[in-house]
């Protein structure tokens, strides 16, 4: 997560790169989010959900039962406005 002086702040999920020898290689970026504090008209305030695959937070293949993770819009809203008032020091009605 990154939080930028004008209060953007961006997440990324990073992989791994295979090798053709079957090692792992840099890290790559898999996936990107951004929440805008201030969007200009007709843009979205958050780019996209953020979606976790099961086995990249349990480090186990999925069960029948089990599902992957998606974290919606409100919820990086309400993450958005939790570090912004630490960062910025701001009430979180702004």
């Amino acid at each position: 997560m990154t939080v930028h002086a004008r209060g953007r702040i961006a997440i990324e999920q990073w992989g791994r790169n295979p090798r053709p020898d079957g090692s792992m290689d840099l890290r790559i970026p898999a996936q990107r989010t951004e929440i805008v504090r201030k969007p200009a008209p007709n843009c979205p305030r958050v780019s996209e959900n953020l979606k976790l695959q099961f086995r990249d937070i349990y480090l186990r293949e999925k069960k029948e039962m089990d599902k992957d993770f998606v974290v919606a819009e409100k919820s990086m809203e309400l993450l958005a406005l939790q570090v912004r008032k630490v960062q910025f020091q701001e009430d979180v009605n702004t």
